[in-house]
């Protein structure tokens, strides 16, 4: 966790160095992280939901393309009890994640940050990227096969590589405001998620869902002109 907080604080060194310049944008995000695994039988759900949240930090590399890195806590969780066809294995977990990522991020449509419509202030948005996640596996099992014992003995925290894919909906509510609504799903090549692959299926990895809502404040912005970008120009002495 110390190493993952450090890594972004020095992201946040540099923002600061250069924040001025109209094209940093620093923000929060509160949303949801779900899981998908040996322990969802037999599709995805939201019953087993928890609460994630952290912060975002984006650069503006072009006109409609983004840098953004994330830093995200949060927990996934599941339990065979709720599902028929596991109760026998009796497997149970909690894994708390702290997950930093670094994203290319692009809106099919420039927002214009000085518009006067909404559909020039709105846009939807993909983004794709790579990080890692620091994992903290509070896991339980009931059965005492030999797939089980192989689970257990495999048992510890770990910090796994996350492949984070998806999109959502970004507005301009001023100059400087910008809230955003989206959807992801994280890859994460790894089967111990849950604490459980032998006694599952360990031919298929863990993955886990998110969504949330985000809310970013653009630094330097007093010299915008009317497509939203620094006048250099204008801007300058």
């Amino acid at each position: 966790m110390k190493k993952i907080t450090t890594l972004f604080c020095l992201t946040l060194l540099a923002f600061g160095a250069t924040a001025q310049n109209g094209k940093w944008e620093l923000g929060g995000y509160i949303g949801y992280a779900n899981y998908l695994g040996d322990l969802v039988e037999p599709s995805f759900t939201f019953d087993q939901s928890s609460l994630a949240g952290g912060l975002l930090l984006r650069y503006q590399l072009l006109d409609q393309l983004q840098i953004r890195s994330n830093l995200v806590v949060g927990k996934l969780k599941g339990d065979d009890e709720n599902y028929n066809n596991n109760r026998i294995r009796a497997a149970k977990f909690t894994t708390g994640f702290t997950e930093l990522t670094l994203m290319g991020e692009y809106e099919f449509f420039k927002i214009n940050r000085n518009g006067s419509s909404l559909l020039e202030k709105i846009s939807p948005y993909a983004f794709l990227g790579i990080g890692f996640d620091l994992l903290d596996l509070d896991f339980e099992i009931g059965s005492n096969t030999p797939e089980a014992m192989a689970d257990i003995r495999h048992l510890k925290s770990d910090i796994i590589p996350v492949l984070p894919l998806g999109g959502g909906v970004k507005y301009a509510v001023s100059k400087n405001i910008t809230v955003g609504l989206e959807l992801a799903v994280r890859l994460t090549f790894s089967d111990y998620l849950d604490g459980v692959s032998q006694s599952g299926d360990p031919t298929n990895d863990d993955v886990y869902f998110s969504g949330g809502v985000s809310v970013a404040y653009l630094f330097g912005n007093n010299d915008m002109d009317n497509d939203g970008i620094v006048d250099r120009k204008d801007a300058c002495p």
